[in-house]
């Protein structure tokens, strides 16, 4: 009898571990859960059966009611982190000097120019609103870039791109809307402040089994005291939100835990 028992709450516990986190255990939770299943053989080897069973559904609820609240409280804060970055990607600043430069390229009989960013404005809004999923394929990711790049680089003639995907990570899936911030930082905390204008370069590779992307530009730098703050939480401003690189790095922690890094 005390080995169906033993055997009964690997079975109860594995299940249900399973049946909650498909996608992987906490190392927080998986401590309490060996130390339930150690309590549960302690149990048994000093009580009857009747007695453990009581203790083990009790065992069962507390691990269940940790795993279920952790999911249901990562879950809230994906959301709020994707609202986040939808209000960093639509910026009313943006789109009214946007609209603005439209109007006056009109005005100049610009058609082909119109066409080209109100498409583009049009791609942008659009992959912004999304199907309703989480993630993107990194392919989905760049094209909704190119639709930001395209707009800023007509209206800053000085700004340059340079963008090397390696095909193999192109169905890599990434939480959507996480690169349009981090160019959109390397544009206006990088390049606008140069007078010459410069290039943003974004590059993607397959290390080991590790996606490695980087976004980088030829501006004007940061300072140690800025290098050492940009992943502090920090309030969105007018014209380029703040919060945009933060809100990256929470945004891939959420999803990847500790095997996500920004550096």
């Amino acid at each position: 009898m005390l080995g169906v028992w033993v055997n009964f709450a690997a079975v109860v516990v594995g299940g249900l571990i399973g049946t909650l986190l498909r996608g992987g255990i906490p190392e927080r939770f998986r401590r309490t859960i060996n130390a339930g299943l150690a309590l549960c053989v302690m149990l048994i080897g000093m009580s009857g059966a009747l007695k453990t069973s009581s203790v083990l559904i009790v065992i069962v609820s507390v691990v269940a009611g940790s795993l279920l609240g952790e999911r249901l409280r990562i879950e809230e804060q994906k959301r709020k982190s994707e609202w986040k970055a939808l209000q960093a990607q639509i910026q009313p600043h943006f789109l009214y000097n946007t609209l603005d430069s439209i109007i006056w390229m009109s005005h100049a009989g610009r058609s082909e120019e119109v066409v080209e960013m109100t498409s583009a404005l049009a791609a942008l809004l659009r992959s912004s609103i999304g199907d309703g999923s989480d993630t993107n394929t990194l392919k989905t990711e760049i094209a909704h870039v190119r639709s930001y790049l395209t707009i800023q680089k007509m209206r800053y003639h000085t700004l340059h791109d340079e963008i090397d995907i390696d095909p193999q990570t192109e169905d890599c899936l990434l939480p959507k809307l996480v690169l349009q911030p981090l160019v959109e930082n390397a544009i206006y905390h990088g390049i606008k402040v140069k007078q010459q204008g410069g290039t943003v370069r974004i590059e993607s590779l397959l290390e080991e089994d590790r996606l490695l992307i980087t976004v980088e530009d030829d501006g004007v730098g940061m300072t140690p005291e800025q290098l050492a703050t940009i992943l502090e939480k920090k309030e969105a401003d007018g014209e380029s939100s703040k919060i945009g690189v933060c809100n990256v790095n929470e945004r891939l922690q959420l999803f990847f835990g500790s095997e996500a890094v920004m550096k």
